[in-house]
């Protein structure tokens, strides 16, 4: 009677040990799905990371996408933590061989809870890296666009400093030709009315010697220079009294006597 006693309870503990064994395999097959969940998770924030990285290094003008990538390195960093905290608990977990099923269950919700969260933190993270993608993508076009514009403007600055230059040069020409053109006019000028004063001084001359001096006057060749005296010239106004060291009525009247001998001739 008694050996069927120990039997019996032989048999229960080795039921229980049986369930035992098989809760802890049960227990250590969700602990590999755990650990290739972590794992998963780990690359996925390895990429985020990643992507955050080459984002800053492609957003490092845009002081505002800075912050964020900053902000997604901390977010990033928590994860970190996060997983390295399950992995404490998953190695924890293999060297408890005889658990609690009401602590094992809470650890369970509670392992499943963080895993749900954190999968919703890294579909949030690849979001806001294909959101940061986008204003990269956007700001690359508006660089391009300006650089284009950049350069059209330099083009038209360019073309408009060359004609400014040339025209600049040609004013300089043109000016310096009628420079030249003013000086000569003002020495033929000034040899005209020398030439004048010398009439004038032979006409009064004249006048004192008698008619038959003027006759002769009038029978003197008149110089060319008076005769071809171009017609553009009359524009340009001379102090002529003060040239000559005439007053302005002997002047008038030695024009007069020049222009009668002029015609008669």
């Amino acid at each position: 009677m008694g050996y069927m006693v120990f039997f019996q309870e032989c048999y229960k503990l080795s039921e229980s040990l049986q369930d035992v064994i098989f809760r802890s395999d049960r227990h250590d097959c969700e602990s590999k799905k755990w650990k290739s969940q972590v794992d998963q998770s780990r690359r996925r924030a390895d990429d985020a990371e990643e992507q955050a990285r080459l984002l800053q290094q492609q957003l490092t003008p845009v002081e505002s996408l800075t912050l964020e990538l900053m902000k997604t390195q901390s977010v990033n960093q928590q994860l970190r933590d996060q997983i390295r905290v399950l992995e404490s608990r998953c190695e924890q977990g293999r060297h408890i061989r005889l658990p609690s099923w009401s602590a094992r269950r809470e650890r369970e919700r509670g392992l499943v809870h963080v895993m749900q969260r954190l999968q919703a933190d890294l579909v949030n993270e690849h979001n806001t890296s294909e959101e940061h993608r986008a204003r990269a993508q956007d700001w690359e076009h508006v660089c391009k666009t300006e650089s284009v514009r950049s350069a059209e403007l330099k083009g038209l600055l360019d073309r408009a400093t060359h004609l400014l230059r040339e025209q600049k040069d040609a004013a300089e020409q043109k000016f310096l030709s009628l420079q030249a053109v003013v000086r000569r006019q003002e020495e033929h000028i000034f040899d005209l009315y020398r030439r004048l004063e010398e009439r004038d001084d032979t006409l009064r001359r004249l006048r004192a010697s008698g008619s038959n001096s003027i006759e002769q006057l009038r029978a003197t060749r008149v110089p060319s220079e008076i005769r071809s005296f171009d017609s553009s010239l009359s524009d340009i106004y001379v102090p002529r009294d003060l040239i000559c060291g005439l007053s302005p009525n002997e002047l008038r009247s030695s024009e007069e006597e020049v222009g009668i001998d002029l015609e008669e001739t």
